[in-house]
């Protein structure tokens, strides 16, 4: 609630006025207020649809978008985000967080899920594996 009234106070064109509505979401759905937090999440697709359209980082609606449908149970709009996003390759810190964030825990299990996390992860494994190539080579 700290959170909205933030929002309230400085505007919906803040950093967290903009992208965070499915958060708090999330939250009054685990605090039993389901309505008024599945709302929130639906408030939020309808402004990030809105976003895609003149926003930069596009690439975080993706991932939050694939969130926001798969905490609703909507699995193919889900993965039709998650494989936006991956085109984007901006995985970066997200391909950790992903792992644990609570908003993927309907599909976390699907063998669909597991593939694009699994090549993700062997990606930066051949990375890893490159730089302590070089490193030992003295080349780094």
């Amino acid at each position: 609630e700290e959170w909205a009234i933030k929002v309230k106070n400085e505007g919906a064109h803040t950093s967290s006025g903009l992208k965070e509505w499915h958060r708090y979401g999330q939250a009054l759905v685990a605090m039993g207020r389901k309505d008024e937090g599945i709302q929130l999440m639906i408030d939020q697709l309808e402004l990030n649809e809105k976003l895609l359209v003149n926003f930069q980082l596009g690439y975080e609606i993706f991932y939050e978008n694939a969130g926001i449908y798969s905490f609703l149970g909507k699995k193919k709009l889900a993965y039709k985000y998650l494989e936006k996003f991956d085109e984007t390759n901006r995985w970066e810190d997200k391909i950790y967080f992903i792992q644990m964030d609570p908003l993927f825990d309907n599909i976390r299990d699907d063998e669909e899920f597991k593939t694009i996390i699994n090549k993700e992860l062997e990606e930066n494994r051949k990375i890893r594996e490159e730089i302590a190539r070089l490193e030992a080579a003295g080349e780094l």
